[in-house]
């Protein structure tokens, strides 16, 4: 069986405990008043800080921005009117090209169709001229085959005769 501490034993160790907790408390109450002195001053203080340094800076941080800001609006619509002036420059030279390529078209659509025509009136004067060729061959044969060369030799003799 297990013994049980006496009960003078058990005394002995809680007034050992009490007597720390008692010396616990007296250093306490020494520190207290420090403490609260502390504490109190602490509490007197007033804090009063010098804003006029941070006015300062903050006009100045403001006076920059500003200026930044003015600087890159500035530089912003510069670039903007340069950006307008390419696009405008752009614009003109599409203008041209498509002008000169109009030009170019009509250029050779004339061409074509003044070629056309050349060959079509130079097709028709060749016919003409065959036809004209074929008609006079079968007049020389004509006149060959009836002997119309010997009668009017023979009529201009005649007339010459008179």
């Amino acid at each position: 069986m297990k013994a049980t501490p006496k009960l003078q034993d058990t005394l002995e160790v809680f007034l050992e405990q009490i007597d720390g907790l008692e010396s616990a408390l007296k250093e306490m109450k020494n520190i207290s008043p420090n403490l609260s002195a502390i504490i109190n001053e602490l509490k007197s203080i007033k804090i009063e800080p010098d804003l006029k340094n941070f006015q300062s800076l903050q006009s100045n941080h403001t006076a920059n921005i500003s200026g930044e800001i003015n600087r890159l609006t500035e530089l912003f619509d510069d670039n903007q009117a340069k950006l307008e002036a390419i696009l405008h420059e752009s614009k003109n030279k599409t203008t041209h090209f498509y002008l000169y390529i109009l030009a170019a078209f009509l250029v050779t659509s004339g061409a074509i169709y003044f070629g056309v025509v050349c060959r079509k009136a130079e097709y028709q004067l060749n016919s003409q001229i065959e036809n004209l060729k074929s008609y006079n061959k079968d007049l020389e044969n004509y006149i060959k085959d009836s002997k119309q060369v010997e009668k009017y030799n023979k009529w201009i003799e005649r007339s010459k005769s008179h």
